[in-house]
């Protein structure tokens, strides 16, 4: 059995070591889908286990990608996400803890859907993110530390509290 446990650990992170080798291209999103996803998150994150995190009193500091990914492995380009499939990371003080929401993001008519998936959190030892609470197995633990990593080379973002108070016309949460 520890032989298995290796040996699982050792193509996970070959995988994910090929993972974001080619990304997808980003997807931007607007300033009313983050406030929409945001005012998610702090409506139903509780009950997924993972309240929005503040990074002070007074704001949300924040970055994302599109959950879509490509790489090449074996010869073969392989892509693991979904459309609509946002990962986004929200920081804790200082920057010192970090929670990864899977966020799908769909439009029905003139409504926003926004669906919260598992999420994972980390927090920094050094400049390394060691995982918390994760959703998956060995395979899944390695794609979110690399997910992790991957999100300081992302532009990061604040928004302030008092624009989260107000529910935002047309969207509906889920989890």
């Amino acid at each position: 059995m520890i032989m298995g446990i290796a040996t699982t650990r050792v193509i996970a992170g070959v995988i994910s070591a090929f993972l974001f080798v080619a990304a997808a291209p980003e997807r931007k999103l607007t300033d009313a889908q983050l406030h929409n996803v945001l005012w998610c998150i702090q409506r139903k994150g509780p009950e997924v286990g993972a309240p929005l995190p503040h990074f002070d009193k007074e704001s949300v500091r924040f970055r994302y990608q599109d959950g879509l990914h490509s790489f090449e492995f074996g010869g073969h380009t392989m892509t693991v996400g979904k459309d609509g499939e946002v990962e986004l990371g929200v920081y804790g003080p200082r920057e010192h803890t970090l929670t990864i929401y899977d966020i799908f993001l769909a439009e029905e008519g003139d409504k926003t859907i926004v669906s919260l998936g598992h999420p994972s959190s980390f927090s920094r030892y050094g400049h390394s993110w060691i995982a918390g609470d994760n959703p998956g197995g060995t395979a899944t633990g390695f794609f979110m530390e690399q997910l992790a990593k991957n999100f300081s080379s992302q532009e990061v973002q604040s928004l302030p509290l008092i624009g989260l108070s107000t529910q935002p016309p047309n969207v509906s949460c889920n989890r």
